[in-house]
């Protein structure tokens, strides 16, 4: 979905959003191999109510003795960077790579997994 939905969608009051969205998504229509947002969107709150269950523990994380690799694309979304960033100055032994060109959906919604799975390629190389 591209960005300026969400920022659209903001601009309005509650109620009026959720109309776009739900327009939106009745009426959307993916590219050849792609699932429709309103089949993923189902599917959102078990994987929010996980992470919104993480709140308050960021300090924790300082116990892990991990290595640990936390990635961003460098047109993600701000919130995606604070994460990454908050989580890198807490953990021990992590990296933290901004990828250039990249959104935080960049390997589904627009097929670029190449510079992602390089990454991970290096990071987990013996």
């Amino acid at each position: 979905m591209p960005s300026w939905v969400g920022t659209t969608v903001h601009a309005f009051p509650s109620r009026v959003g959720a109309g776009m969205v739900d327009l939106l998504l009745r009426h959307e229509r993916p590219r050849s191999g792609n699932v429709a947002w309103r089949e993923l969107v189902a599917g959102l709150p078990a994987e929010l109510d996980p992470v919104l269950d993480t709140e308050g523990t960021l300090q924790e994380y300082r116990q892990l003795d991990a290595r640990v690799l936390l990635m961003y694309g460098g047109e993600t979304d701000p919130m995606f960077v604070d994460c990454a960033e908050a989580l890198h100055a807490v953990l021990p032994h992590s990296t933290v790579l901004r990828l250039p060109g990249l959104n935080h959906d960049s390997a589904q919604t627009y097929g670029k997994p190449e510079t992602i799975a390089a990454t991970l390629r290096l990071f987990f190389a013996p």
